[in-house]
């Protein structure tokens, strides 16, 4: 249900549910923007808001798997850090940056920086 809509079988989705759910199915507008390429949390989050329950059910998927995502991220990342060539007791700043979605601007970092200070 929540990665294709369109193609459930009505009778395998809770009875609370069928309602909705074949109201979706027969909205065009929804059918032709799900067709059309959106990926998936953003139809749930904005093309799906007249639909609640199914809304919620479908986020509340979405969300924990995409907590999940972060979580192994971050273990990756710390196991990238702390192995036998860089065993620091402390990792924090490294992992903050191992885990940041901002790109460092090295270039501009390397110019800013004199290579021999000056007496």
């Amino acid at each position: 249900m929540i990665r294709n809509p369109f193609i459930v079988k009505i009778n395998e989705v809770p009875d609370n549910n069928q309602e909705d759910l074949i109201e979706l199915q027969n909205d065009r507008n929804c059918k032709d923007t799900f067709e059309s390429g959106m990926n998936i949390e953003e139809f749930w989050c904005k093309k799906a808001i007249a639909y609640p329950k199914l809304r919620e059910i479908a986020l509340r998927y979405l969300v924990m798997f995409s907590k999940t995502y972060l979580c192994e991220q971050g273990f990756s990342g710390l196991l990238y850090i702390k192995n036998k060539q860089r065993n620091r007791l402390d990792a924090t700043k490294d992992f903050r940056v191992a885990l940041s979605s901002i790109n460092p601007r090295i270039s501009l970092l390397v110019n800013e920086t004199q290579a021999q200070k000056s007496h």
